[in-house]
């Protein structure tokens, strides 16, 4: 089974340096959608996070970016 890590990205990086088993790229992508959900819960306005889902190599990168506009 293949081993993920999920590094988060907010000016200061969080290497994840336990990581998951999956079975798949999929589950990951599922688990990539969750941790996504907890950083949404903790933004402020003017704030980039960037979760990087790798194994040896990055398999997915999800960025959200906030901005106020007017």
């Amino acid at each position: 089974m293949p081993h993920y890590f999920f590094d988060i990205k907010n000016g200061q990086p969080l290497r994840d340096v336990l990581g998951a088993q999956l079975s798949d790229d999929a589950m990951a992508w599922q688990e990539a959608l969750r941790v996504t959900r907890e950083i949404e819960d903790t933004l402020a306005q003017g704030e980039t996070r960037r979760l990087e889902v790798r194994r040896d190599v990055v398999v997915f990168r999800i960025e959200i970016k906030t901005e106020k506009l007017a």
